[in-house]
């Protein structure tokens, strides 16, 4: 347990000897006191938003970006599929996580070219297991060198829409809330950080004599 607004807080919060004061927060300070402990984001420094901004652009551009390049061929190009008999789906196998989002995988070969490399098809889907459904493949008629599969292009070609959507859509507001929490001193050492300190300061010299309240840590 510490004691709020002690001269024992980490050094880097602390202003330095002929700094400017920074301005209470004795709002934020009040709402600290209220719950018995700092904020969350007080102990998140600001090389660590850094990187976990870095790694959700990256799991972005290299998990998701490709579902929506498919996802948006698939949507150019529906009404268009046709049963492709000389191809057959192979290796299929769909894993569910937490019953929520569902990832699909499957192999198209050509029976004509044995010998030809297999065409990777993947594809995400919320709260649907694709359990026991058939990979038909099909070719566009209006674009020939298209092909996947049935169940990804027709059955679940809305479902796997708003799936990408909503995804990259929490994916992106992630990272504008990290970024904006960097930009306005919202992390451990920032600027709102030690606005907050100063106000459990003014808090504590105006509580006197009274006991000081104490916070977790």
């Amino acid at each position: 347990m510490a004691e709020f607004g002690t001269r024992n807080s980490p050094r880097k919060s602390v202003p330095q000897a002929g700094s400017p004061r920074p301005q209470a927060d004795v709002a934020e300070a009040l709402k600290a006191v209220k719950q018995g402990r700092l904020p969350r984001w007080t102990k998140v420094g600001a090389v660590q938003l850094l990187i976990t901004a870095a790694l959700v652009v990256a799991v972005f551009a290299f998990a998701f970006l490709p579902a929506g390049a498919d996802v948006w061929r698939d949507q150019r190009l529906a009404g268009t599929w046709r049963p492709a008999y000389e191809l057959q789906a192979r290796d299929a196998h769909c894993r569910t996580y937490q019953f929520v989002l569902t990832s699909c995988d499957a192999k198209v070969v050509s029976l004509a070219e044995p010998n030809a490399a297999a065409k990777d098809i993947g594809f995400l889907m919320l709260f649907t297991t694709g359990a026991g459904e058939r990979l038909t493949p099909v070719r566009s008629t209006l674009d020939p060198s298209a092909v996947t599969v049935g169940y990804a292009a027709e059955t679940e070609l809305w479902n796997r829409t708003l799936t990408f959507v909503l995804f990259s859509a929490s994916l992106l507001l992630a990272v504008f809330a990290m970024l904006r929490a960097l930009a306005r001193g919202r992390y451990k050492g920032g600027a709102q950080h030690l606005a907050l300190l100063a106000g459990l300061e003014t808090l504590k010299a105006g509580s006197a004599p009274a006991e000081a309240p104490r916070m977790a840590a």
